[in-house]
């Protein structure tokens, strides 16, 4: 039998220990489907010690709660973890909680988590506040700051090959978006369809709901759609790590500024956890782990909300739904 020589042996130790430090700190962190977030905030699970539920049939219960955290990208659904987890870790270990990220699938899915209070914190979209607001007073804690601006748009993206420039030369084409409930992926292109006295039920030949924004423009770049409408935050981000992509596709509308979506909480959440998370998020910036947070989601900071910047949304969500 051949033996290894000293330093690589060496190196094996070295390289166990790492994987076994790494995978301790990823088990400390939960990434929850839906149907888990009935985990109440004072019955999470914890990885991090080893499991005793074998001997007894049952979840072992840990000493500290868990910070649900719901983020909705709308944003890109393929990237969720690795670009909202800091944030989730940084509020988590500020509160005294166990991170655990929600996932989602749907607008009403993403209403309904919160309503029900199976999360204390969600970065919602914009149609999702409004109609939790309206539902229940879903409530605004705090709103992320992009490349200086608190509002985005909604895009038309169409191939860059496409001679349309505008929706109107869309008809009978296939359409991509998000989300039926989405404000930059279908409301507003609808809304300004119906102001063309169109029938928006009939008027493309095919509708693709996608999984998220990306997954929209990624669409449209691969001509498997004619045209769809997405997020202005979305599509830049993705500009900003491809540049091959402004190449692919083209804007061909682009909507009045609309208030970014914020981070929202279910009125009835705890009071001090409340005034905990809102100052957590508003002094992020002032903070070196809370800046490689920011920094990760792509965020300059979060500032407080203004409600009266969500009045044209309102409005346009109201009209929507005559």
């Amino acid at each position: 039998m051949r033996l290894l020589s000293r330093p690589v042996v060496l190196s094996l130790l070295i390289g166990l220990t790492a994987a076994a430090f790494i995978a301790r700190r990823t088990a400390s962190f939960l990434v929850l489907r839906p149907d888990q977030a009935r985990l109440t905030p004072r019955c999470a699970v914890t990885l991090d010690e080893p499991d005793a539920s074998s001997a007894t049939g049952s979840v072992r219960v840990p000493a500290r709660p868990a910070l649900r955290v719901l983020i909705t990208p709308v944003l890109e659904g393929r990237l969720t973890t690795a670009r909202y987890r800091p944030l989730v870790e940084y509020l988590a270990r500020r509160v005294g909680r166990e991170p655990a990220l929600l996932e989602h699938r749907t607008s009403s899915e993403v209403v309904d988590l919160v309503r029900n209070r199976r999360c204390e914190l969600a970065l919602v979209s914009l149609g999702s506040f409004l109609q939790g607001e309206r539902q229940f007073g879903m409530e605004m804690l705090a709103v992320p700051q992009v490349a200086g601006e608190v509002t985005f748009q909604s895009l038309v993206l169409v191939p860059a090959s496409s001679s349309a420039s505008s929706l109107l030369e869309l008809k009978a084409r296939r359409f991509a978006c998000a989300d039926t409930a989405s404000v930059t992926g279908w409301i507003h292109p609808a809304h300004w369809l119906r102001q063309q006295g169109l029938d928006i039920e009939k008027y493309f030949s095919e509708y693709s709901l996608v999984v998220g924004h990306d997954e929209a423009i990624t669409s449209v770049a691969s001509r498997f759609v004619d045209g769809a409408a997405a997020s202005s935050l979305v599509y830049e981000r993705l500009v900003a790590t491809d540049e091959s992509l402004s190449q692919r596709v083209r804007v061909i509308s682009r909507s009045a500024p609309l208030p970014i979506p914020p981070m929202v909480t279910h009125p009835r959440l705890d009071p001090a956890l409340k005034l905990q998370l809102s100052t957590l998020l508003l002094g992020m910036q002032r903070d070196p782990d809370g800046r490689w947070a920011l920094a990760s989601m792509g965020v300059d900071r979060f500032v407080a909300p203004v409600p009266s910047r969500y009045e044209t949304a309102r409005a346009l969500v109201a009209g929507s739904s005559r």
